[in-house]
């Protein structure tokens, strides 16, 4: 009877023990499995809090550059990004945010100086950093560097008149639009586009009707062109040139405007002037060569090619002379004796019906050679 109770005894003494090492090791698994959803807990609010801290952040930059783009008020820019980290400051206060905004001493920035010298491309931007960390829950040293541009080029744009004259038949304009990084904006907005014209040099604004945009898929550019001839003002005669002015917004709300001379569609133009002294038995002479070409570099014959020549004793002296299959128009000047000094050769127009001669376009307007 005793060993059986004693063996009994045993028995109940290992069970007990068993209980104990499972309540300790269920205890255990539960205190584990608390502190790992305190981690997981510990971290999901940090990444909350930074990911809204810096959603703010790129909205507030976006509409701070925005207004500076319509007020172009760098004063205003800076005291919006100020007021904005101040207030940020004061509603993170209870988790001890400690928060710094850096902007560099360039931004905002507008490309060129001066209001009206955008010719050919306008580029706004501004590069702000953000630093911030939140004690409260140990995190440290964050940095979101951010860049907000707006690049808009107008690459090309080509223009021409009805035969008679009177209208604006052909404009053909290729802008193009990116924003940071050189990503393409595929939502900027014409909001206004004018047309000024020249004869001789008085600019006249022209009203132009609708156009159409079409949008180059994934590259950032438009095409603009009218959708129906623009009347030129009866009595504006002999078009020299025409200049595109185009005002933009972006879906931002970041705004610009940018110029560009067009370039004739029929543009004609001197491409060199050679002068060169011949001697023709006892004769002496100065040949001067012009050569015209088109818009596509291809020659122009039956252009008529006017030219002063200026002797050495500054006599000038008035030529015209027509170009042959090759755009060649050749001036021959004989000469009393033998040539010394210096020989002067200018060109003064270029007419050829259908065509737009404008010397802004020439490589060589006028030449000279010493002998």
């Amino acid at each position: 009877m005793t060993s059986i109770a004693k063996s009994h005894k045993g028995q109940f003494i290992v069970v007990a023990a068993m209980f104990i090492v499972l309540i300790i090791l269920s205890m255990s698994l539960m205190i584990y499995s608390a502190g790992s959803r305190y981690q997981i807990l510990k971290k999901e609010p940090v990444r909350e809090i930074v990911q809204t801290i810096t959603d703010d952040f790129k909205r507030m930059l976006t509409l701070a550059l925005a207004d500076y783009s319509e007020d172009k008020n760098e004063d205003a820019f800076r005291k919006t990004v100020f007021s904005w980290a101040s207030k940020t400051l004061y509603c993170y206060s209870g988790m001890g945010l400690q928060l710094n905004v850096t902007i560099t001493d360039d931004s905002p920035y507008i490309n060129t100086p001066g209001e009206d010298s955008f010719e050919g491309s306008f580029e706004i931007g501004a590069n702000v950093t953000l630093n911030f960390n939140i004690t409260s829950i140990g995190f440290y040293g964050y940095e979101y560097p951010a860049q907000l541009k707006l690049n808009v080029t107008m690459n090309e744009l080509l223009w021409g008149l009805n035969p008679e004259g009177t209208a604006i038949a052909f404009l053909n304009m290729t802008v193009q639009a990116l924003r940071e990084g050189s990503l393409p904006v595929s939502d900027l907005e014409i909001t206004r586009l004018n047309i000024t014209v020249y004869n001789d040099t008085e600019p006249h604004n022209i009203s132009i009707g609708d156009i159409d945009i079409a949008y180059v898929s994934g590259s950032g550019t438009y095409i603009v062109t009218l959708k129906q001839k623009s009347l030129i003002p009866t009595g504006l005669n002999n078009i020299k040139s025409l200049e595109a002015h185009l005002e933009f917004m972006d879906g931002r709300g970041i705004q610009g405007y940018v110029w560009k001379e067009g370039i004739p569609v029929n543009l004609i133009y001197v491409r060199d002037i050679i002068m060169e002294p011949v001697k023709k038995g006892e004769k002496y002479w100065i040949y001067t060569y012009v050569i015209i070409l088109d818009r596509f570099d291809k020659p122009v014959s039956g252009a008529t090619v006017s030219l002063i020549m200026t002797l050495p004793d500054n006599t000038d002296i008035p030529l015209s002379a027509n170009t042959d299959k090759d755009g060649a128009a050749l001036f021959k000047y004989r000469l009393n004796s033998a040539p010394k000094g210096t020989y002067k050769a200018k060109v003064i127009n270029v007419v050829k019906e259908g065509y737009f001669y404008n010397p802004k376009f020439n490589h060589e307007t006028e030449d000279s050679l010493t002998i």
